[in-house]
């Protein structure tokens, strides 16, 4: 063996020591979806590409589902009129706040 590479080989022992050693494992990222909050919107439906993803329960000032991630069109519909309507972006493991009514 070469000294470059057994040199070569002693730093990056010494560089790994110093940082902890090996990694023992990969950490995989399994969060596919973003969380949507619906504020005021008691009773309102939630609908992402017009697919329902849920409704607010009546009484309720808030309420959290889960979206897809990805840009898509949010709606919320309350007693069959919309009451929001936009297209949104969802990043991962994020909340997105829709204020509706008051």
């Amino acid at each position: 063996m070469s000294q470059i590479v057994k040199f070569s080989a002693t730093i990056a022992l010494l560089f790994l020591a110093g940082c902890g050693g090996l990694p023992q494992r990969a950490e995989v990222r399994t969060e596919t979806s973003a969380r949507v909050e619906i504020r005021g919107g008691g009773g309102a439906e939630v609908l992402v590409d017009g697919t329902s993803i849920g409704t607010v329960p009546a009484g309720q000032r808030s309420y959290r589902l889960n979206a897809p991630s990805g840009v898509h069109r949010l709606t919320v519909r309350k007693g069959g009129a919309v009451v929001h309507d936009s297209t949104v972006f969802f990043n991962d493991g994020t909340t997105k706040v829709i204020k509706v009514g008051r």
